[in-house]
């Protein structure tokens, strides 16, 4: 026979059992008889889209434009506009990169200097032009890729000074440098409309002077364009009146694009060319003649 205690504590169980089996049995049994109410229960939520801001070209006065894709930090870009302001004191598109942070152009010929980045440069700067490398041909780097390149054709020069996007490349110890030649121009409407424009400088040190040219004609689905540039300079001098042996040069360049428009697809043609007739080098024991 259990004892007195283990009586009472067997009635207490029995007492708590009856007391929590009714309302246990209701509330596991609730789900199951009401699914109405709990339907009605759940709001229908909106849809909610979420449109990023895009960043807006400047061409147009609404917020909306081109998208822009993202940049490292450490990345500075050369418009057009500076680029063709800068013939005013320099016909060398090689010089454009000394107005990046860090950048410096080592003096070489007149419109052949080398690019630097931080102190690094000729082959550890990586350059291309509408996406293709190019390398100096010249042992002595006499020919670098930018000399092939007018100031007046450029249409933005953007200098990745320590990262660079997989999409222009990474493999580099410098830095990187994609240089954009001016794109197709088209116009609305089947009739040809020409344009073009012409510039010109002159500049007392080493009496140097040079042209820039370039003209369209183009539809709404064609274009041909025509792009070039002739300087010519003597020896400069320098701030007390010396005469700066080996710094004379001439060069022209010469460019040719047709381009057409297919649907949303733009096939284009491209042919240039330089011919330097003469280019001295202060910095080698040569210098440069016939090409």
């Amino acid at each position: 026979m259990p004892a007195p205690s283990s009586r009472r504590l067997l009635r207490a169980l029995n007492l708590t059992t009856a007391l929590v089996g009714a309302p246990l049995a209701a509330l596991c049994l609730s789900p199951l008889a009401s699914p109405s109410a709990r339907a009605q229960g759940a709001p229908d939520l909106p849809t909610v889209q979420v449109q990023p801001d895009l960043p807006s070209t400047g061409e147009t006065g609404s917020g909306w434009g081109t998208y822009v894709p993202f940049l490292p930090a450490d990345t500075a870009t050369i418009s057009a506009r500076i680029a063709r302001q800068s013939t005013l004191s320099n016909s060398d598109s090689g010089s454009l990169i000394s107005r990046v942070p860090g950048g410096a152009a080592w003096g070489a010929g007149g419109v052949s200097s080398l690019p630097a980045v931080n102190g690094m440069g000729a082959d550890r700067v990586q350059i291309t032009i509408n996406n293709m490398l190019f390398s100096p041909a010249c042992p002595n780097e006499m020919t670098p890729p930018l000399s092939f390149v007018n100031p007046n054709m450029i249409a933005s020069m953007r200098v990745y000074m320590g990262t660079a996007p997989v999409s222009v490349g990474g493999d580099y110890t410098g830095a990187k440098v994609d240089v954009t030649v001016a794109p197709p121009q088209f116009t609305p409407g089947q009739a040809l409309t020409t344009s073009g424009s012409a510039s010109g400088f002159y500049r007392s040190n080493g009496n140097s002077y040079g042209v820039d040219f370039n003209a369209t004609v183009s539809n709404e689905d064609s274009s041909v364009s025509y792009t070039g540039g002739w300087a010519r300079a003597s020896d400069y001098t320098s701030g007390n009146g010396t005469t700066i042996k080996s710094t004379m040069y001439e060069t022209q360049n010469h460019a040719l694009s047709i381009s057409k428009k297919l649907a949303d697809n733009i096939f284009t043609f491209e042919i240039g060319g330089q011919f330097i007739p003469y280019q001295g080098f202060v910095n080698q024991y040569m210098d440069m003649v016939d090409n």
